[in-house]
């Protein structure tokens, strides 16, 4: 989802990163409660002072969004899906989950576990507020409290990305059986009501409201995309489930002897190919695989001094997946460790590679000769693509 993002701290073991683009609403942020809101409702104060509040407000926004999203992980976790981290950016935070909830149950579960976070933080946080006698300390828990509400209303909107949407496909999932039907009627309803939030930008230009108009009308362009793409998601998880790795292996793996120079393995090979796996031999036997991306950090200096064979390492699942393993499996993989390509095996041995590139081409043509255009399930496919796939690594 996100192109750059930098990793802060964990948070019972979960990673937490940060967007570039959260800067842009802190500052939003902060700016609006200083020059707006806390001037309007706690009149008196110095300037610095409405700053002091403005930032601190936008920093324990921060820490609201993400308890929530730490009330998600958790209950994942409990359902075996080890989220990968929690990603804060412009429109707030997400979960990265590894795959889809096994079941409706633990569908509504995880869902519904953010809101009820933010729902108790405000609770705790609107009587804290009257507790304390400080006006700033007050004004800024306060708006807090009400913010930890908001949230929580806004995210149980019925319609995906949002934990409504994922409440409501549990339940048509359950009512159907069918996953992706019930993700393509929750999806429909999240571009409804992205669309509606682009009526309100329009009507804030209309009354004058630039700020207003551009920021609903970019978060409503956004829930229309994320619903689209939770959709397609889910799509392209049931066109792959039921198509092996092997379907999409090159079938052909280059091998180099181990003690030949950096400097000819990339002259003699790298430039004359198009793989990004090699496979060492030392003698006849296999050393290792060579990953081009890790030849890249050699010095240019070191390579005619050193073998390309002292960069071979263990085909191991970082870098490799066996030939019998669905296609969805190695799409997942590829997906969450941004990677373009992994070294195809059968039982431990190399026999080619399969690309990114070549699976969404797969998927493209699939769609086109089947008429999906994303508006109908593929013929064939079971209604749940957690039949074929338990991998935890999306």
């Amino acid at each position: 989802m996100f192109q750059k993002k930098y990793t802060l701290f964990s948070v019972l073991g979960f990673p937490v990163r940060l967007s570039p683009t959260w800067f842009i609403i802190a500052f939003l942020i902060a700016w609006s409660l200083a020059r707006g809101l806390f001037p309007r409702y706690y009149q008196g104060l110095s300037l610095g002072t409405y700053w002091i509040m403005g930032v601190v407000g936008a920093i324990g926004l921060f820490a609201c969004v993400l308890a929530h999203e730490l009330g998600h992980s958790i209950v994942a976790n409990r359902f075996g899906l080890r989220m990968r981290g929690i990603t804060l950016f412009l429109f707030g935070g997400v979960s990265e989950m590894p795959d889809e909830a096994p079941t409706p149950k633990a569908e509504v579960a995880m869902a519904l576990a953010g809101p009820m976070v933010s729902i108790a933080l405000g609770t705790l946080l609107y009587f804290g507020g009257y507790v304390v006698d400080a006006i700033p300390v007050r004004g800024v828990v306060l708006w807090l409290a009400a913010i930890n509400v908001i949230l929580a209303a806004f995210n149980l909107v019925p319609g995906l990305p949002l934990d409504g949407g994922r409440v409501l496909r549990a339940g048509l999932w359950k009512w159907k059986g069918d996953i992706l039907w019930a993700t393509r009627v929750a999806s429909r309803a999240g571009g409804l009501i992205g669309l509606a939030l682009i009526g309100l930008g329009i009507a804030n230009l209309l009354m004058g409201s630039l700020i207003g108009a551009v920021w609903w009308g970019i978060l409503g362009l956004f829930l229309r995309g994320a619903a689209k793409m939770a959709y397609r998601q889910m799509l392209f998880r049931q066109m792959l489930s039921d198509t092996s790795v092997e379907y999409f292996a090159d079938e052909e793996t280059e091998t180099v002897p181990s003690d030949i120079s950096v400097g000819e393995f990339v002259h003699d090979y790298v430039y004359r190919s198009d793989h990004r796996f090699f496979i060492a031999r030392r003698d006849g036997e296999r050393l290792g695989c060579i990953d081009v991306e890790r030849v890249k950090d050699v010095p240019d200096d070191r390579w005619e001094e050193e073998a390309i064979g002292q960069y071979a390492q263990d085909c191991s699942e970082a870098n490799s997946i066996e030939a019998g393993e669905p296609a969805v499996t190695a799409w997942k993989r590829m997906q969450n460790r941004q990677a373009d390509r992994l070294l195809v095996t059968n039982d431990g041995e190399a026999i080619g590679e399969i690309r990114l590139n070549d699976i969404y081409r797969y998927l493209r043509r699939r769609m086109e000769m089947e008429g999906q255009a994303a508006s109908r399930p593929p013929a064939a496919l079971s209604s749940n693509p957690l039949e074929h796939v338990r991998d935890s690594g999306h």
